[in-house]
This record gives structure tokens, C-alpha cells and sequence, in this order.
């Protein structure tokens, strides 16, 4: 295709152009790279997904207006706030009384990543207004929230009947049982570059062969509360510092129900510990089980043997003529020894890492107690939210392996979240299971 003499910016976007022939990009609307961020599925789904959707019994409220946020302030100040919500749909009924009242719990300062990929995630983590954002996921590729927690607001009763309502109280379903503040960014952005002989799109392979270089720019949506400010929190506070005190996520519970233990998510998602996120699949030679992606393992063996849990399958031992199960299996071997070399580290993402992983997978427990034993001290194995910074500051290689974290699905089941590093995407896994290890401190 031969392209007339035109500015080189101009001529890139022709030549993307013509290799998309059939998508909808343009050279007046957005960038370039805007465009080729936006992941190639994307199908927006508007109100047909409100009307399956099932409540997210915690949701995100930080893509609210400020008027309806303050509004939600307001009330929550006077008496324990009563909503309408069904589906995509929360109403704040501001005329509703409900008796009791919210106190403030302040917590650990806290960092908090969320990121949006896809409209189950979209709708799972801000169902109200997310219809408004359908576009702005599809042009950015991705929707991120940046928060800072510093506590909760909690309500002195967890189960209201409706015969307790007073006042206008008409539609009320749920009563909000927790508040959670403290500041946030909610911003889209998923950064893409294309230039003279980039590669780029599902659609196809581009060479622009012009020389211009386009690149997608993070937006902010709505922000609230001062992280600066946040810093000064304390655990002993009674209040939320005076500008860290913006309302960042909501909890609810259908009118005559007490708490629930466990967070409800939307169908196709399920809760990670801190948000909805879109079912995951396992990676070949693993199955999804609950929540956990364990090994493919069978329990059949040859004549002569039979399957010991954690070792396989096992010789029988014969007594004369007859077969006997042998003894209880041989101690786990011990764990990894100090090293006694020094160890090479990194800077990122504001910690020291391991420079080199371990040279060899482990489970679990052996990856906490490689960690602790590294020279110099003071190492450990890094938080889920820790890792994934990690991956997003392009301080290591982008590799399909997957890394332990020392961040557990639940406090009572076995199994840990880890990251893959070729992707970012997080996984659980049972903590027997050998994954490979790069310590922090």
C-alpha cells in the first residue's frame, strides 16, 4: 500500500488501518495504542447483565458520584442506612430510619491494588455504575482501583427486620452493616505502545514500518480522600484522620438476615480475600476444586501396590503369603538449609527481593522456612499484593511460573495464592504442591 505524504504520526495510523480493515478504528477518535489496549472480546452487555446478575454482597463504591457518596455520608452519621438493591440497582432511601448506629474500628494501614479486566469484573466489583464504564473498560483494556485503608465502620446490630423500619422505608431490602475508608484512585489505563515495525492486535500482525510511536495515557475516573494524609492513621485512632476518611467499599445484608461469613459474588465470580474476580482456569496437569487448583493425581496402582496420600503408589509388603500395608510413611524430608553464601538482591516496587530465585520448586511450608533461613535475615515470603507489584514493575523476567505468596485463601484451608508471572493472573494452590520461590524483606 503506498501512503501519500502525510505527517508520520498519520502515516503509522494508515498503515494500522488497513491491516484492520474490518475493526473500528480511526485515526480522529483516540489514539492508537488506546485502541489496540482494549481487549479484542470486549462485548458491552449493559442492562442484560444487571438482570442476571446476582448482588455482590460487598461492593466497591468509589465509581459513585460525589453527591450520592456524600449523600450515603450523611446518613450513615444519623442511623444505620437502609438501600434499595437488586441486581445493578442501589438506592440510598435517605427518608428510611433504621435503628441503631455505626462505630469506628481503625485498622492496620493497609494497600490495596484492584484491577478490572473484564465486564464480569466490571459488574462483580462496581455493579451500581457499571453500565457508564462499559466503554471506558473496552477503550482502556483495563479499570484500576488504588486504595488506602485505614478502618471500618461498623454497625451495632447485624439482623433488622423490616417491622423495625420507620419512616419512608418503601423498596428497602438490604440494611449496610459496614462502611470501609480511607482514600482512592480510580483510574483506567492498561499502557500499550506501537511504533515503526511493532507487532500488535488479535485481529492480526501490524508493521507500521513509519517511524511514529503512539501510547495509551491512564485516566483518572474519580478520586477521593488524601493518601498523604492517610499516613498519619494509627491503630488506636477513633476516627479516620481528617481527609482519609472517604467511603471506598460497602457491606449489606438482606433485610431479617444475619451476616454472612463468607462474601457473595456474582455468578461466574468468585472472592479472592478481597474482591470478585472472574473465574480462573488451572494450568494444564491441574483441576479446579473449590476454589484450589490442585495436581491431576490418580489413586489406581499396579497389582502388588497401593496409593499412600502424598507419596503414590507403594510396594505391598508380604508376610509369608499374605499382603500387609507397610508402616506409616517415612518424616517429610527437612526443610531447605540456611544459605550460607550471600545473597544477591533488587530493588522494587519498595522492598528488597531475591535477585535469583530459589534453583529448585518447594511446597509451601518448605518455601516459608527457605525464606527465613536466607543469609543476612530478615526475609520472608512476599503478600499476594506484594508479588503482584512485583510483576507490574518490570523489575524481573516475564516468565510462566508461578511464585508462592504468604497469602492463604482462608485461615482454615489449605491452599495459598500464587502469581504467574508471564501473565500477572493469580492462582490457589494446595500448599503441598511445589512452586517456585523468591523471597522478600
Amino acid at each position: 500500500m503506498l501512503l501519500p505524504m502525510l505527517p508520520s504520526s498519520k502515516r503509522a495510523c494508515v498503515a494500522l488501518l488497513a491491516a484492520f480493515s474490518s475493526s473500528t478504528l480511526s485515526c480522529s477518535d483516540g489514539n492508537v495504542a488506546s485502541k489496540l489496549a482494549a481487549p479484542p472480546k470486549f462485548e458491552p452487555v449493559g442492562e442484560s447483565k444487571c438482570g442476571v446478575v446476582k448482588s455482590q454482597a460487598q461492593p466497591l463504591i468509589v465509581e459513585w458520584p460525589d453527591a450520592e457518596r456524600g449523600k450515603l455520608e450523611s446518613v450513615a452519621k444519623r442511623h444505620l442506612v437502609a438501600v434499595h438493591y437488586a441486581g445493578c440497582e442501589m438506592q440510598v432511601l435517605g427518608q428510611c430510619k433504621v435503628p441503631g448506629a455505626y462505630g469506628y474500628t481503625s485498622l492496620t494501614r493497609k494497600k490495596s491494588h484492584i484491577r478490572m479486566r473484564d465486564s464480569d469484573e466490571l459488574y462483580a466489583n462496581i455493579p451500581v455504575f457499571a453500565v457508564k464504564f462499559e466503554g471506558t473498560l473496552a477503550k482502556a483494556g483495563e479499570l484500576n482501583v488504588a486504595m488506602t485503608i485505614v478502618g471500618r465502620y461498623e454497625a451495632d446490630r447485624y439482623s433488622v427486620k423490616p417491622e423495625e423500619l420507620q419512616g419512608d422505608c418503601a423498596g428497602a431490602t438490604h440494611v449496610i452493616t459496614a462502611l470501609t475508608v480511607g482514600a482512592f484512585e480510580f483510574f483506567a489505563g492498561a499502557d500499550a505502545a506501537v511504533g515503526a515495525g511493532v507487532t500488535a492486535g488479535a485481529a492480526g500482525t501490524v508493521g507500521a514500518g513509519a517511524g511514529a510511536k503512539s501510547k495509551s495515557q491512564r485516566e483518572t475516573l474519580n478520586e477521593d480522600g488524601d493518601k498523604a494524609l492517610c499516613e498519619k492513621s494509627t491503630s488506636d485512632d477513633r476516627k479516620a484522620p481528617e481527609g482519609c476518611g472517604a467511603l471506598l467499599r460497602v457491606e449489606v445484608v438482606p433485610l431479617g438476615e444475619a451476616k454472612r461469613a463468607e462474601p457473595t459474588c456474582p455468578s461466574g465470580t468468585m472472592w479472592d480475600g478481597a474482591q470478585c474476580m472472574g473465574a480462573r482456569t488451572c494450568p494444564p496437569g491441574t483441576q479446579l476444586k473449590g476454589t484450589s487448583c490442585v495436581a491431576n493425581v490418580s489413586t489406581a496402582c499396579a497389582a502388588g501396590m497401593h496409593f499412600v496420600a502424598g507419596t503414590g503408589c507403594v510396594a505391598d509388603v508380604v508376610a509369608g503369603n499374605a499382603a500387609v500395608a507397610p508402616g506409616p510413611p517415612p518424616p517429610p524430608r527437612p526443610p531447605p538449609a540456611a544459605m550460607a553464601t550471600s545473597v544477591d538482591t533488587i530493588k522494587a516496587a519498595g522492598l528488597v527481593w531475591q535477585k535469583q530465585p530459589a534453583d529448585r520448586k518447594m511446597n509451601w511450608e518448605d518455601a516459608k522456612a527457605y525464606c527465613a533461613g536466607l543469609s543476612g535475615g530478615g526475609f520472608r515470603l512476599p503478600s499476594r499484593q506484594e508479588l503482584k507489584a512485583l510483576f507490574d514493575s518490570n523489575s524481573v523476567p516475564k516468565e510462566a511460573l508461578h511464585y508462592w505468596s504468604i497469602t492463604r485463601l482462608t485461615e482454615t484451608l489449605p491452599s495459598v495464592w500464587t502469581v504467574d508471572f508471564s501473565d500477572g493472573n493469580i492462582y490457589n494452590y494446595h500448599t503441598s504442591m511445589l512452586q517456585l520461590v523468591r523471597c522478600v524483606r
